[in-house]
């Protein structure tokens, strides 16, 4: 990689992608700017929960995140152990582990968010950034998001009395060739449906979700809608500069927990 006169790597994103590829080159002595187009990390995100997933990684998640620079002790997640499956036909398959498979973690931009306890680890380390402002056409490195949606996800934020629990949806109904799922922890819950971009994008998934929970007397007070988009086709070809990381290159984010 050329690195530019003033010796620093410039990355256009500062979504999990690109804080990732900062801290990582800044671990490796390679001084990097981040430019994020919002005020701050994690603003364009909703407070929602996701799952970091254990069994992607070859090592232990805590190992995996030290590996590309960060300290996983330090950001607030619980692990998950049990769930429910869930389909059309079947009656929930209950799944335990005695391993965590996938740690929780809610998106945004406070103080208990991963995009924020991540971006605080990437202070740490002397990563730059810049906030607000237009990114520079000569970046090194691409991790803006995707920009040909593929896929979509559409949910629900609300509060609940209901005890923690987390659930997983499958079949066209709720999620066609994609899942849905469930989550709640402490007082909060997140419900979305995440789908393929197909001929029918126009059918109610995320309606038929709520529509099934509320069968089975779970209800959604206080409800926040929230939409995003992602694309999760791998591209071929050389790796030219500018070097696109996370959705920007067809992947998922790092650190993307699904």
């Amino acid at each position: 990689m050329n690195i530019p006169v003033d010796n620093k790597i410039r990355i256009a994103g500062g979504g999990i992608a690109g804080l990732s590829t900062a801290i990582y080159l800044q671990s490796k002595n390679n001084p990097t700017v981040v430019y994020e187009k919002e005020l701050k990390i994690g603003q364009s995100r909703h407070g929602d929960f996701e799952g970091l997933e254990n069994w992607i990684f070859n090592d232990r998640i805590h190992s995996s995140f030290k590996n590309i620079g960060f300290d996983f002790n330090k950001i607030q997640s619980t692990p998950i152990s049990s769930f429910y499956v869930h389909t059309t036909h079947q009656n929930p398959l209950h799944v335990k582990s005695k391993i965590p498979f996938f740690f929780l973690v809610s998106r945004g931009s406070k103080s208990i968010d991963l995009d924020h306890q991540l971006f605080l680890q990437c202070k740490k380390a002397g990563v730059e950034f810049r906030f607000g402002s237009k990114t520079p056409s000569t970046c090194d490195v691409i991790a803006t998001g995707t920009r040909k949606a593929s896929a979509y996800i559409q949910g629900i934020n609300f509060n609940t009395d209901l005890k923690n629990q987390v659930h997983l949806l499958l079949g066209k109904k709720f999620a066609p060739k994609g899942y849905a799922y469930l989550i709640i922890q402490n007082g909060h819950g997140t419900i979305a449906s995440a789908f393929k971009k197909t001929k029918n994008t126009q059918e109610r998934f995320l309606e038929n979700c709520i529509e099934y929970f509320k069968s089975k007397n779970i209800n959604f007070s206080e409800a926040k809608k929230f939409s995003s988009r992602g694309s999760f086709s791998l591209p071929f070809g050389q790796m030219n500069l500018p070097i696109l990381v996370g959705e920007a290159g067809g992947f998922q984010d790092y650190l993307f927990g699904f």
